[in-house]
């Protein structure tokens, strides 16, 4: 995807809450309610336990809304500090004929992001993933998956 679009869908979705049941990111938005820090993260990181696998998140998210980009860089480079998310964010867009094939999502979706949680238990074990879908028919989702160590499996 088009890294200026997954900026678009990043950004935006810091004023969703996946957790309210009648969430309104746009009236959020407009209020500058902003629910969590959901950052682009422009690093590859490669998993201590299996240096074979590597990630490249498209985001990280925070409870910190004061957190920025930035921050996350001088942590990396000047610091020398892996920051500690609270999960790692998947920015994904599905044609309508997809999400009708899928009935939402691809299954093998779940398991590349899980797979991305590798590189982060050692300093997050509770870490999860959020998904965010932007479907072309106009749709934005979210969907929370956790990750159990041994399996990478839907859970």
């Amino acid at each position: 995807m088009c890294s200026s679009f997954k900026d678009v869908v990043l950004r935006g979705s810091q004023y969703l809450d996946l957790h309210e049941k009648d969430n309104n990111h746009i009236k959020n938005f407009n209020e500058g309610n902003k629910k969590v820090s959901l950052l682009p993260f422009p690093y590859m990181i490669i998993s201590k336990k299996y240096p074979q696998i590597t990630s490249n998140v498209d985001g990280l998210k925070f409870a910190d809304t004061s957190l920025n980009e930035q921050d996350l860089i001088d942590m990396v480079e000047k610091e020398g500090n892996m920051p500690v998310p609270e999960a790692i964010i998947e920015i994904k867009t599905i044609s309508a004929a997809s999400k009708e094939k899928w009935n939402g999502l691809n299954p093998s979706y779940p398991i590349q992001v899980k797979t991305y949680c590798l590189p982060f238990l050692d300093i997050n074990p509770k870490i999860y993933v959020e998904i965010y879908a932007f479907c072309y028919d106009q749709a934005s989702s979210g969907i929370i998956l956790s990750f159990k160590q041994g399996s990478l499996s839907p859970i």
